[in-house]
């Protein structure tokens, strides 16, 4: 599908919102439709190479779709949007992947995400907060510097929309005079596993590496390995 740059601004350090806006398409109309985690390709400007990012929003009838991008040195597409500007075309692929939502009746949510891991996370809840699901939900946002945070007034916006929504940013190398996070991801939740009472269903996204270290710990703490649901992002 053709889509146009609507919005392109500055989120956190090296961290950019793209928002786009399908075009009207006489076939396919103009909704954006996807289930939250799902991802797009999209068609660098130049190149034949495309670029996976998950989306942070749910469907919607405007046809827009929200994705964070992280600049890599070298990265293909992060590159291009360096210079890009709203009004610019693009060619989307999707929705694709199976990194969704389940329906386990109302067995504990548990959201784990690294940098920008965090967004099909967000997208989660954004649909749990629209149709008023009452699961108990936690979000673990880990990243090294606070710089790197992002989403933070939608995270408490979500808080409104979810009483039962218990949020934990987690910095692992936090500044001097930072009190007010949490430390690293997988040592926070490994004392929230050892004081659970119900095994909660995991949502993980991030590395390589954080994917990883979250499901062993998870695994050691007893949550089945049939409630550990994970997505690791690739650097490109």
């Amino acid at each position: 599908r053709a889509a146009e740059i609507a919005i392109l601004d500055t989120i956190a350090s090296d961290t950019q919102r793209l928002l786009l806006a399908l075009l009207p398409d006489e076939e396919k109309g103009q909704a954006a439709e996807f289930e939250p985690g799902q991802y797009l390709e999209i068609l660098v400007p130049g190149t034949e190479a495309r670029r996976a990012y998950s989306l942070a929003n749910n469907t919607n009838w405007d046809g827009h779709l929200e994705m964070i991008i992280r600049h890599r040195p070298g990265g293909l597409f992060s590159g291009y949007l360096s210079n890009a500007k709203p009004g610019e075309r693009l060619w989307v692929r999707g929705p694709l992947g199976t990194f969704t939502l389940r329906e386990n009746g109302l067995r504990p949510r548990w959201f784990i995400g690294g940098g920008t891991g965090v967004v099909p996370l967000i997208s989660m809840l954004r649909r749990m907060a629209d149709w008023g699901e009452a699961h108990p939900a936690r979000l673990y946002f880990g990243v090294r510097h606070s710089e790197e945070l992002f989403f933070t007034e939608i995270i408490e916006e979500l808080q409104q929309q979810l009483p039962q929504l218990q949020v934990k940013l987690c910095v692992s190398r936090p500044k001097a005079h930072e009190h007010n996070y949490a430390g690293n991801v997988v040592e926070t939740l490994k004392g929230d596993l050892a004081a659970m009472t119900a095994s909660p269903d995991c949502y993980i996204c991030g590395s390589a590496r954080l994917v990883q270290g979250v499901t062993e710990t998870a695994l050691d703490h007893g949550v089945p390995v049939a409630q550990i649901y994970s997505e690791r992002f690739i650097p490109a």
